[in-house]
């Protein structure tokens, strides 16, 4: 999900309403997800969040797209060397 700016309630919920509905899949198909958030409140508030879930895949937020690219890229190598 690509937002061009700050997720709200409402996307951030969205995407805790995604993630219960597609365990399964997510488990199977998702090395992981990537959020870039200007805000470092928001950013703090998402790695806590994220801190106390149990997530299907692992999740990484940052400020800074070159970082949330970089991190993706690393997760879909790891992945693909099983």
């Amino acid at each position: 999900m690509r937002l061009g700016k700050n997720p709200g309630v409402k996307e951030i919920n969205l995407f805790a309403d995604m993630t219960k509905a597609n365990v399964k899949k997510d488990k199977l198909w998702a090395a992981g997800f990537a959020f870039v958030i200007g805000s470092a409140v928001l950013r703090a508030g998402l790695k806590g969040f994220f801190a106390l879930s149990k997530l299907s895949a692992p999740t990484f937020v940052t400020d800074s797209l070159e970082e949330a690219e970089s991190w993706a890229a690393q997760q879909l190598a790891t992945a693909a060397a099983g």
